[in-house]
């Protein structure tokens, strides 16, 4: 039986590579419809195997489509620079797509991805600024393209436009309303900094007050998973604490605590300090066992912290080959030990690991 099962894995490893072979001729041929039809049958035979999604990103029929599977090929393959390259390249299409479609609420949150990965991304800035919801945002919008590129002519039409000299700061020009306003970590929008929810996405956003922040029910899912979607992938974020707190606040929005207790744990040992850090950390560590006390066990902490990133290929020290989660979990009940000391534990064999 065990030979009867392995020899139908290779008969299917060894079609996907057929599919996947006919798709990349097809596609080389400049037949597109047979490529794309050759390349959803491989990654549907096969969705481990990055070739596979990045001749499909080739092929796609829309942008949105492009992005995705270069999504895909990045989760299987986080470190290809020339995947991340091209999955920047394909937002900024699916964002002028959005934007030309009269989106400009999807334009700008996937161009705003752009930015905030690659800052020098002069077309970015540009399609941002005709995504922007105020005149205020347009302005520095347009003023990054200009210190991006000072010989940018459209830029410099826009300002003139507008009658407003293209070297004058955005600053100078922000209206009283607009000084001294933040942005939402959720959506980016701008909002007063003493506000605890965004009124643009509805999301809690200020550690001041943290029964609201574990309480609330994010009014816009979509955005507030696009903005996980978003600060998992920002490079070095995993070594950054404001990220890393981001994401947290994110994860709170959506009542998502084990993912939250990792995250907020990372932010504090990476050093944030804010004013109700402490005291969110501990309601949430309350929460996950007042869940747990009436639910039965939670999903290992450590597996939810990998969002859409590749788990390392080696155990974490201290796990014995064999030794499921649910066992040890098991285990860890009966010795009376909370989710959260469970919790804490897979994070310092997590850091170990890494």
């Amino acid at each position: 039986m065990e030979q009867f099962l392995k020899a139908e894995v290779e008969a299917g490893f060894i079609e996907s590579q057929a599919l996947l072979l006919r798709g990349i001729t097809a596609a080389k041929a400049g037949d597109r419809t047979s490529a794309r039809a050759y390349l959803l049958e491989a990654s549907s035979q096969d969705p481990g195997r990055e070739a596979t999604w990045l001749w499909r990103s080739q092929v796609a029929e829309s942008p949105t489509e492009a992005r995705e599977c270069l999504e895909r090929a990045l989760d299987l393959n986080a470190g290809n620079k020339e995947t991340r390259n091209k999955l920047r390249e394909a937002l900024v299409r699916e964002g002028v797509a959005f934007a030309q479609g009269g989106d400009r609420q999807g334009a700008a949150r996937v161009l705003s991805r752009v930015t905030e990965e690659d800052p020098q991304n002069e077309l970015a800035w540009h399609w941002r600024a005709f995504a922007a919801d105020s005149d205020e945002e347009r302005v520095r919008c347009m003023e990054r393209v200009l210190a991006i590129n000072p010989s940018n002519e459209r830029a410099k039409a826009w300002f003139a436009r507008l009658g407003l000299p293209a070297s004058q700061p955005a600053e100078k020009i922000e209206s009283e309303a607009e000084k001294g306003k933040k942005a939402c970590p959720i959506c980016e929008r701008t909002m007063e900094p003493s506000s605890e929810r965004c009124s643009s996405c509805g999301s809690v956003v200020s550690w001041k007050n943290p029964t609201a922040l574990l309480s609330s029910a994010a009014s816009d899912p979509r955005t507030v998973r696009a903005a996980i979607h978003r600060l998992v992938r920002v490079e070095g974020g995993e070594k950054d604490a404001m990220v890393q707190a981001h994401l947290a606040i994110a994860h709170l929005n959506l009542a998502q605590f084990p993912r939250a207790l990792i995250r907020l744990q990372a932010a504090k040992v990476l050093g944030l300090q804010t004013p109700g850090l402490d005291e969110t950390l501990t309601q949430v560590k309350r929460k996950i066992d007042e869940v747990a006390a009436s639910t039965g066990p939670l999903p290992p902490v450590a597996a939810l912290a990998r969002d859409s990133v590749r788990a390392p290929a080696t155990a974490s020290p201290g796990v014995l080959p064999g030794d499921h989660p649910d066992r040890r979990r098991q285990r860890d009940r009966a010795k009376g030990v909370t989710v959260t000391e469970t919790a804490e534990r897979h994070l310092r064999e997590a850091q170990r690991g890494g």
